[in-house]
């Protein structure tokens, strides 16, 4: 048999088939054996999506395995958790408010955060405590706190819309004692331009020689950025 008078058979590979070839008749004049196998283009790794994606066609000429997987973008993290662990910062008969060491959340330009400082303070009974928080210029801020006097419950709190804003928490107390105080400070920040810290500050509100105002160990500061 022949095919417009040439050999029945080619020796030529079949051809290799791609998504989105049109069916064509050919032009061939040679047969083909039927265990032949037409090539397939091999497929490429998947792509990673991002979030905010749309829907596409996409443009590649290769199929895609059956057991294919899209990479993911990795979740951004909404929060962050700073433990303080060590209680070698402390104040000694001084009001001028100190940056703690550890208790602060680095912040980038027009990030918007909650910020919420939970301490567990030792100073003398009639020292105190006043705190602050500072931001970057251009930030606006509202810083809410409270402290509560651990021996007898009296309570005290206050505001501030100031970076740097001292807020006196005046609970009493006896002058020559270590006395403990459980303070909340909580702020939001809407960061401007400037990239920076949200900083806790804190003092004595009554400068007092002994005992030390100090920040203990397990009091910690929760952070959320809005997404």
């Amino acid at each position: 048999m022949e095919i417009g008078r040439t050999s029945a058979l080619g020796a030529s590979a079949p051809s290799t088939v791609e998504i989105g070839d049109a069916a064509a008749a050919g032009s061939a004049t040679v047969g083909s054996r039927e265990d032949h196998v037409h090539a397939v283009t091999e497929p490429g790794a998947p792509t990673t999506q991002a979030d905010g994606d749309e829907a596409a066609a996409g443009s590649a000429v290769t199929a895609a395995r059956s057991d294919h997987l899209h990479g993911m973008p990795a979740a951004a993290a909404t929060y962050v958790l700073t433990r303080k662990t060590t209680e070698t910062q402390t104040v000694v008969n001084s009001t001028t408010l100190v940056d703690d060491d550890a208790l602060f959340q680095a912040m980038l330009a027009n990030e918007v955060w909650a910020c919420e400082w939970n301490l567990y303070m030792a100073t003398a009974g009639n020292a105190d405590v006043k705190v602050a928080v500072t931001v970057p210029s251009a930030a606006t801020l509202l810083v809410m706190a409270e402290a509560t006097r651990l021996e007898l419950g009296e309570q005290d709190e206050g505001i501030s819309t100031a970076s740097g804003g001292a807020i006196s928490l005046i609970t009493g107390g006896t002058a020559t004692l270590v006395e403990y105080r459980l303070v909340k400070v909580r702020a939001m920040i809407v960061n401007g331009e400037n990239a920076g810290n949200a900083q806790l500050q804190w003092a004595q509100n009554t400068a007092r020689s002994w005992p030390p105002t100090l920040v203990k160990t397990n009091s910690y500061l929760v952070a959320f950025i809005q997404s």
